[in-house]
Order: structure tokens, then sequence, then C-alpha cells
């Protein structure tokens, strides 16, 4: 089974993403078949640094072996089944019904220790992007979502906050190229993926040019299409909440900002807004953070 998602990852250009390899239905279900004909060995696996001789002088740990397989099975359910803020709970549902192994991979809903450095193991083996030793606290969890960018569920509910860059996940900015400090974990593929929606959000590209790219794109599934392109067209729901700010920004009684042209040549031109914080401190009363969206 690790031969055989091994070669097709091994062709990919570096660095790679489970979403690149475009990992067929029928390949998916002979995966979780397979998981849940192991009954057991999982948790043996995980631990495992045995080195086996594979075909063709090929050879890989079993703890490399297990994690790799780990990691396109999570991948393939959570951008399919999860949200974008909890991706694990989908996993373990498929993973539980192994109950020799399953304390040994799980506890609370969390990868075990063992089952992080199964993952971590394999996403280097497979040279997949990840976060590992790089981002802190989070580093499984946005590893995982480094391997599709976002989920179906998660991109219907926020993608038009997300295209005006409104709450943006960290995965999306990485991938997009958009978060400097991971510059070498960028896929073009992506940020032509996600530059594409942006306009079309803005009308500056057509409906059928926009549908060919994301037909096109490894990043999503062909049957998400039409619901990607109704959500790029939706504007953004408010709280009632923000929907006062708005109001009040929108009608106040003094100006809330100063526009200003700066243009120094021969530098670009900038346009500067200078804002009012006596009146935006007013109007956000007790919140200790502001979003501001000009335009999108």
């Amino acid at each position: 089974m690790f031969l055989r998602f091994l070669e097709r990852f091994e062709v990919l250009p570096r660095p790679k993403s489970v979403a690149e390899a475009r990992i067929t239905a029928n390949e998916f279900q002979g995966l979780a078949l397979w998981f849940s004909e192991r009954r057991g060995f999982p948790r043996i696996w995980c631990e495992s640094t045995w080195q086996v001789d594979l075909a063709n002088g090929v050879s890989a740990l079993q703890q490399e072996m297990f994690g790799t397989l780990l990691l396109i099975l999570a991948s393939e359910i959570c951008r399919d089944k999860s949200n974008d803020d909890a991706v694990w709970p989908e996993v373990t549902a498929v993973l539980k019904a192994d109950k020799v192994s399953f304390p040994a991979l799980f506890g609370g809903g969390q990868p075990t220790a063992a089952c992080k450095r199964a993952l971590a193991a394999g996403a280097r083996r497979l040279n997949l992007r990840n976060l590992i030793d790089r981002y802190g606290m989070q580093e499984y969890f946005d590893t995982l979502k480094l391997q599709f960018g976002f989920t179906r569920r998660g991109a219907v509910r926020r993608l038009p906050e997300w295209l005006d860059g409104l709450g943006l996940p960290i995965a999306v900015k990485i991938l997009s190229g958009v978060e400097p400090e991971y510059g070498d974990l960028k896929s073009s593929s992506f940020a032509e993926l996600w530059k594409t929606l942006q306009d079309f959000r803005r009308s500056r590209v057509s409906e059928e040019h926009t549908s060919a790219i994301l037909q096109a794109s490894p990043w999503i599934r062909p049957q998400w299409t039409p619901e990607l392109l109704l959500a790029a067209k939706l504007r953004p729901n408010r709280t009632p909440f923000a929907s006062t700010i708005a109001e009040t920004f929108a009608h106040p009684s003094e100006p809330v900002c100063e526009p200003i042209l700066q243009w120094d040549y021969p530098s670009k031109p900038r346009l500067v807004l200078r804002l009012n914080e006596e009146k935006i401190c007013q109007t956000l009363g007790e919140s200790d953070s502001a979003t501001f969206a000009i335009d999108g």
C-alpha cells in the first residue's frame, strides 16, 4: 500500500501536498478498507523504527509508512467532511473502530505523541509541506490543512470573508504566498486558484474562466465548483455588533478616517487612510481588536 502511493508522490515537484497527487475515490476507498482490516497493527507501526526492504530497492521505516498512509487518509477525509475549525473529529470517527490501536493514536480527540511522530516521519519521507518544529502549538493541525488548503464546508460557509481578507486561515495564507516567513511552502497552483476566485468576486474574470480554473485545480473537487462560484459572490454575513459598527461608520457625526494621497516621485503613489483613533475607540467600546475591510 505504501509503495502504491510513494510512486505517485515521487513524481511531484517539491514542495508538495496530498491534494496535488489527485487521489481518486477508488484509491481512497481502498486505503480506508486497508486501515479497517489492520486491527491492532497501527499501535505497533506508529512507534516502530524497524526498516523494511520493499520492492525495487526501496526501504522504509514502519513508522514512516504508517505515518504516510495516515496523513493521506486524514487529508482526504478532512477536505470532504470536516470544517476548517476542527479537522480531527472526522478522522477519529473512521479510526476508532480499531479499539486496540485507537487509544495509542488519539487521546482526548487529539493525536498522541506517538501518532505525531509517525505523522512527522511520513510528511518528511514524502517531502510534504509541513510546519513541524516551525509553528508551535498547532503545527500538526495546520500541517494537515496544508495538504488540501481548505475544506468544502469551510469554503461554502466562509469564502466571502476569506476572499475579502477577513479571518484567512494560515494554510491558505501559506499556500497562496502571502505569508513571507513560509515562502518555501507556497504553491503556484493554489495561488492561481485563489487569485482567480478573488478576481471573480471582483468581477474581473468571467464565470466561464473561473469555472475552468476550478475544474482543473487539484485543490478542489470538480463537483465543488458550482458551490464555490455561488459562495464567491455572496456578501459576508454580519453579526448584530458588526452591523451596528457599519451603520455608525456609514453615518458618523465626524469622519472616522481621512484619505491622503502620498506621491513622492519617482516612487509609486500610495493612498493612506489616517484613522480618527478617538472616534474608532468610542465606537468599538470594550472590544480590543478590529478588522478593517476597504472594498474587499
